[in-house]
């Protein structure tokens, strides 16, 4: 997956773009996978976090978590924790763990 300035979610395999997914009136900053393939979550240039439905379907949460734009997405090694670093100087730790392993 590709974010950039064009305010897009590219889905991309074997260098070619399956498939582009709008995002908004927000261009997307990070994108980050789980180790899983199971979750992806997104950062914007107005501070906000974004869980994707997956697989893609456009569909997405959105959580305002910076106030400034978010400038990189983490996921721990398990899973459980999304770090988002934003350039306000915050770092947010999120317990993103599936519902079925709470």
């Amino acid at each position: 997956f590709a974010v950039g300035s064009d305010k897009k979610m590219k889905e991309i395999s074997e260098n070619t773009v399956n498939k582009d997914y709008s995002t908004g009136t927000a261009a997307l900053t990070q994108v980050v996978l789980s180790n899983s393939g199971r979750m992806l979550f997104a950062g914007s240039e107005s501070g906000t976090l974004r869980s994707y439905k997956f697989p893609l379907t456009g569909e997405y949460q959105e959580y305002q978590a910076h106030s400034a734009p978010v400038s990189r997405l983490a996921m721990s090694y398990d899973d459980n924790l999304l770090l988002s670093c934003g350039e306000d100087g915050s770092l947010f730790l999120l317990d993103v763990r599936e519902k079925e392993a709470r």
